[in-house]
């Protein structure tokens, strides 16, 4: 598909090319299919495309933005680590 972006290790889907399409859940999953997301991450993508911006997934190697006229992705390399884990209650175990 002719609608993927790449610049800078940056790939950029706009929005419309997928949910304007036929079979945008096709269109979608065709993309992202070396990307390592979860078939169950492929639905929630999906049914974020038409919420609001900021949305992140992570797969082992990508992490995905939903902007508000694109699909964003990262290898996760390139990415710094941002996600954060508070624990407020200081008897709880997390296994991680």
């Amino acid at each position: 598909m002719q609608v993927v972006r790449q610049e800078a290790g940056v790939i950029r889907i706009p929005i419309r090319e997928i949910t304007g399409k036929s079979e945008p859940a096709y269109r979608l999953w065709f993309i992202l299919q070396d990307f390592d997301f979860q078939h169950n991450q492929m639905r929630n993508i999906m049914a974020s495309l038409d919420g609001i911006a900021g949305k992140q997934f992570f797969s082992s190697r990508h992490v995905l933005l939903v902007d508000r006229d694109y699909i964003i992705l990262k290898a996760l390399s390139e990415t710094p680590d941002s996600r954060e884990l508070v624990i407020a209650q200081p008897d709880i175990t997390v296994d991680w």
